[in-house]
């Protein structure tokens, strides 16, 4: 077993992680759509899938979004993209746009480990997340 602290990066460096970050989200489009068909009380289930800086760098990622989303026959109001901080802090007009486009697919979005990097009130203002999640050194003791 190899802890994702380890493969990740290593998979950023690459370049992989584009490639495995689209087949996380096609198995968790897919797997939520197969729950919400099996049974109709797991159809309000929500699937969140990581996205990466390196994949929020590509410039087809909306589109990826969107086609995965839309083959799989997910519901996109199930799914929720997470972003850490970091992943916005360069390129921010870019990503702003991007963000704004997997809102219009129906996409919800999450920022992860809110606390840990340039961490304002007021930089939340600017994108439009649904979730912010707080980094846990905040809450554990």
């Amino acid at each position: 077993m190899v802890a994702p602290a380890e493969f990740i990066p290593a998979a950023e460096e690459t370049g992989l992680i584009t490639q495995i970050g689209a087949w996380v989200l096609r198995e968790a489009c897919r797997q939520q759509h197969d729950w919400a068909a099996m049974e109709p009380e797991l159809a309000r289930l929500t699937v969140s899938v990581n996205l990466s800086p390196v994949q929020l760098a590509h410039a087809d990622v909306t589109r990826m979004i969107g086609e995965t989303v839309g083959e799989t026959g997910a519901d996109p109001e199930r799914m929720i993209v997470e972003l850490t901080e970091s992943a916005l802090v360069e390129n921010t007009g870019a990503n702003l746009d991007k963000l704004h486009a997997i809102k219009a697919i129906g996409v919800r979005l999450a920022l992860d480990d809110f606390g840990t990097g340039f961490s304002s009130l007021g930089y939340l203002r600017r994108f439009p997340f649904d979730v912010v999640k707080i980094d846990r050194s905040f809450v554990v003791r």
